[in-house]
């Protein structure tokens, strides 16, 4: 007889989700780098579920959870997946680290050195290429308390008018750091990042999405912040009047090369999306697509381009959030460490969260003010009118074409732009 027949052990009685929901946890919870230990964690927080180790290995195998040693996936789906990342590659920017990390957040696991391999059988110029050779300016070790103490914002304009030489056509970035985690918080294409009008509303749309303001806004020198300063302040003396300004400032200007917590991060971006991104959009003009003369070829490669662009970030985004920072022993903040993770808990660190809650009342009436005096956030954000998108939307759709891609995009942009339905103004 068992000694165990009415299955109770240590760990009590079970009440388990229904399977898809724990299926599809468990699932989202290896895309997103979560340890087995961490996972019991999940668990127990997500669906009050206390088991142990060897009770989520079953799962793992009842639910075929892919790892890099049991991926569940066909050898030859796997060797076409990197195969796809590896040619997508236009400049050879990324390595096996990166494409293993892309491909886990569409939910493939592959081992880093099969990956290597079938990148040395491909392209093995890649790996010179990508060899670092690049003066740097000296840095100093950078500290911080816990998340929310101090943010980073900047621009980033490596693919604006000078860099495209595209008529007008420019795409510039703007972004909000996480010191201590070094989580992403914010990243977004926009029409102007030097002008204080369009980044104060960056600004309010980034409060809006989380409802806090930082201890400390850190950022560069440039006019163009004159609003996130004057923001910044009067909301920490309305939401933290306790808190002395003194100590603790409500925001600092530093020289670019000295913003390191942002200006550092701006090689990632370029290094792993930029280049392609830029030879994507060059297209138009070395095969003599684009006219920059005409205003309809601008509104129209706005109206195909921004939002793949704005997609590329957003995918960027989530894998640097979830990527694994390298470790560094003398660092006085964390290292080694997923940041997506620490930012979700800052105490697993020795962090704490220095974030000041604020209400969406408060950034409405900074809304309000900031468009009584400058000009309603449309005119500063949106890349084209409202009408010619719903023009361009119609003659899409007449033409019956499929959703843009970077593979397709210029022949969608070449198919529209003859179309009758639109007037060159």
């Amino acid at each position: 007889m068992s000694r165990n027949s009415d299955g109770k052990n240590q760990w009590g009685e079970k009440t388990y989700p229904p399977d898809e929901e724990l299926r599809s946890a468990l699932h989202q919870y290896a895309i997103d780098r979560f340890t087995q230990r961490q996972v019991l964690g999940k668990l127990a927080k997500d669906f009050d579920l206390h088991i142990g180790l060897t009770k989520l290995k079953a799962l793992y195998t009842k639910f075929e959870v892919p790892t890099t040693r049991r991926p569940y996936q066909a050898a030859d789906v796997l060797h076409q997946a990197v195969v796809d990342q590896i040619n997508n590659d236009l400049n050879d920017c990324n390595g096996p680290r990166y494409i293993k990390d892309k491909l886990r957040d569409q939910g493939i696991f592959i081992p880093r050195d099969k990956i290597r391999e079938i990148m040395l059988q491909l392209k093995p110029e890649g790996f010179d290429n990508r060899m670092p050779g690049k003066g740097r300016v000296p840095r100093k070790g950078l500290t911080s308390i816990g998340i929310w103490e101090s943010v980073s914002s900047d621009g980033h304009e490596k693919l604006t008018v000078l860099a495209l030489r595209m008529g007008a056509i420019s795409l510039p970035i703007y972004a909000f750091k996480d010191k201590w985690s070094d989580y992403l918080l914010y990243i977004v294409v926009v029409p102007n990042a030097r002008n204080a009008v369009a980044v104060g509303h960056l600004f309010l749309d980034f409060l809006e999405k989380y409802q806090i303001i930082p201890l400390q806004m850190t950022t560069d020198k440039g006019s163009e912040v004159a609003w996130i300063f004057a923001f910044q302040n009067a909301l920490r003396e309305i939401f933290a009047p306790q808190i002395d300004t003194n100590i603790f400032l409500p925001h600092v200007h530093l020289k670019s090369v000295h913003n390191t917590v942002i200006e550092g991060f701006w090689s990632w971006l370029l290094s792993k999306q930029g280049f392609n991104v830029k030879e994507r959009v060059l297209q138009g003009m070395t095969q003599y697509i684009f006219n920059p003369n005409s205003t309809l070829h601008e509104n129209l490669f706005y109206w195909i381009f921004v939002p793949l662009l704005q997609a590329e970030l957003n995918s960027f985004q989530r894998w640097w959030n979830y990527h694994r920072v390298r470790s560094q022993a003398e660092k006085h903040m964390p290292s080694g460490h997923v940041p997506a993770h620490v930012f979700a808990d800052p105490e697993s660190r020795g962090g704490i969260d220095c974030g000041i809650r604020i209400t969406q009342d408060a950034i409405n009436t900074l809304r309000a003010h900031l468009e009584q005096d400058e000009g309603p956030r449309n005119e500063c954000l949106e890349f084209i009118t409202p009408e010619f998108s719903l023009q361009a939307g119609t003659v899409h759709a007449l033409l019956g074409l499929p959703q843009a891609d970077w593979n397709n995009a210029w022949d969608i942009f070449q198919s529209m732009v003859s179309h009758p339905h639109f007037s060159d103004v």
